[in-house]
């Protein structure tokens, strides 16, 4: 006979369970259980009747996570107002609480990255310095959490450029120590006020690849934070994925955790660590930097970046996805400067080909599950790249010839004869752009890879 007090803790196991249940389910939003995402900026409050930002982001890219670029200045008392590029010359100042309505309404998630302001060459960052930015953190965290549905959150950006004595900025402004203690102190405070936040590193910058001391100093601040003796504290490691290699396929020469394969070493590394349970995302990638959107631009970055998501999307290691997340694009006009050098909508609004063609791959991806990576290596761009995807009783296969140049595309086919184990009932290729041929069905198909991704749908009846 269960007696009352037994009935109670079963009741009250269940309710755990269902609530760990949903807030597990919470940290995948979008594509298959991938955490997809782009970024948008303060800017979306210089036009507030101009919807086109928000327009891209729910009507095309169907996205609710969304990262945010916070500058923490350190000053106090802490405000919601913010002033760029400071408050000693403000050039343009916005007010956080009207920029997060704009979330509340869409129902997004914000994902804010806190970063340090570069201020003067010589400027050396103290730990009062250090103190008041995760104060700040606590403070806005604390202030925005349920109405802007934060989640996720990112430290500091591109923290080689704080650790370089010699460089850029000519002074070294952070220890590697003050770093990781920032580190471990923000994870601290937060988790033990919101344990559901998931908290990611400094957003590490990878792309760089030379005999150089900034290769150095980079390699250096990795394996600092890797090294388990160290004691990093973090939920996911982020890193800024910017392409700057000729091809996604190419293998880094100095740095080991730069280009797509360096990817596969940090995870190899945090396993080594026994932090299976440290996700990997990718917070930070566009295909090309400060040049202007052309037509052919475009469509050298529509292809360069589903080349290089549909990888990372893929990656596999001891039979799991190797990144967690990836957070492509830039909601923003393309311009001249800063992130606007970045942007992912032409100078008129409008939506890029990469935006289009980044929309058409994720809701591809939502419908169907990765079961199998059938043809392409690292380092060997003249073989065709295909990966296999199900869905009941349906197969996709996204297939290309990796680009050798991110700013060119060749006009190169390459041919892979794919050979089904039965008739299919119907098979449609659809190609980057989105427009959709139906071919007859065939057990072999002869497939025509370029560098623009192609999606062969194969049915096999109801």
């Amino acid at each position: 006979m269960i007696n009352k007090l037994e009935i109670g803790l079963i009741i009250l196991i269940g309710v755990l369970i269902i609530k760990f249940i949903s807030s597990k389910g919470n940290y995948s939003l979008d594509a298959d259980g991938f955490l997809w995402g782009t970024e948008i900026y303060l800017t979306i409050l210089d036009n507030p009747d101009d919807k086109k930002e928000i327009d891209a982001i729910n009507n095309t890219l169907k996205t609710k996570n969304l990262k945010v670029r916070i500058d923490v200045a350190g000053a106090k008392p802490f405000s919601n107002i913010v002033y760029l590029p400071s408050k000693e010359k403000p050039e343009k100042v916005y007010d956080l609480d009207e920029f997060v309505k704009i979330f509340k309404e869409n129902n997004w998630s914000m994902r804010p990255m806190f970063t340090l302001p570069l201020g003067d060459p010589v400027y050396v960052y103290t730990d009062s310095d250090i103190d008041d930015y995760v104060n700040y953190i606590d403070w806005f965290v604390t202030r925005y959490k349920n109405d802007a549905n934060i989640k996720y959150i990112e430290l500091m950006n591109t923290p080689i450029i704080l650790l370089m004595e010699t460089g850029p900025y000519d002074s070294s402004k952070i220890t590697l120590k003050q770093l990781l203690d920032t580190q471990n102190k923000v994870y601290n405070l937060i988790k033990n006020k919101y344990s559901d936040i998931l908290i990611g590193t400094h957003g590490f910058e990878y792309m760089f690849d030379e005999n150089t001391v900034v290769v150095e100093s980079m390699v250096e601040m990795v394996e600092y934070f890797l090294d388990k003796s160290n004691g990093a504290k973090f939920d996911y490691w982020a890193f800024h994925g910017y392409g700057t290699y000729p091809s996604p396929v190419q293998t880094p020469t100095y740095n080991k955790y730069s280009a797509i394969s360096g990817i596969l070493e940090i995870r190899k590394k945090l396993d080594a660590n026994g932090w299976q349970d440290r996700l990997i995302i990718d917070t930070e990638h566009v295909p090309s930097m400060s040049r202007p959107l052309s037509d052919d631009s475009d469509k050298a970055d529509a292809a360069a970046t589903l080349q290089e998501l549909i990888i990372k999307r893929t990656l596999n290691y001891n039979n799991t996805l190797v990144l967690s997340g990836i957070t492509p694009l830039k909601i923003i006009t393309r311009g001249d400067f800063g992130e606007h050098g970045c942007g992912s909508l032409k100078e008129d609004g409008s939506l890029s080909r990469t935006i289009k063609a980044t929309a058409l791959l994720w809701s591809k991806l939502n419908e169907y599950n990765h079961i199998s990576h059938m043809s392409g290596e690292f380092n060997e761009p003249d073989q065709g790249w295909i990966e296999k995807f199900q869905s009941g009783k349906k197969e996709l296969y996204i297939f290309f010839k990796p680009i050798l140049n991110p700013d060119i595309m060749d006009e190169e086919i390459l041919n892979y004869d794919l050979d089904l184990t039965k008739l299919p009932t119907s098979i449609t290729l659809t190609d980057i752009n989105g427009n959709i041929e139906s071919l007859t069905p065939s057990q072999t198909i002869t497939l025509e890879a370029v560098n623009s991704p192609k999606f062969l749908e194969v049915g096999y009846g109801v």
